[in-house]
């Protein structure tokens, strides 16, 4: 039973691999932030500048910044 778990890690961690930078755009988008948040995958989320002023880190490669 373990070894299909680490096979869909695996299948994961290749994914995260490939990318160096992921925009994402959206108030309503914690759910796919939070996908990225535990990799060394820089990620800048872009939300509206009523619920967030200026940029905030949300985690180590999570940059939270707020349109104009």
């Amino acid at each position: 039973m373990e070894k299909p778990m680490y096979l869909v890690w695996d299948m994961k961690e290749k994914l995260y691999q490939q990318f160096e930078e992921v925009v994402v755009i959206g108030t309503d988008m914690k759910r796919i932030v939070e996908q990225w948040h535990r990799t060394d995958v820089l990620v800048k989320w872009y939300v509206d500048k009523k619920q967030v002023q200026g940029a905030t880190k949300y985690s180590n490669n999570i940059t939270i910044i707020n349109e104009h």
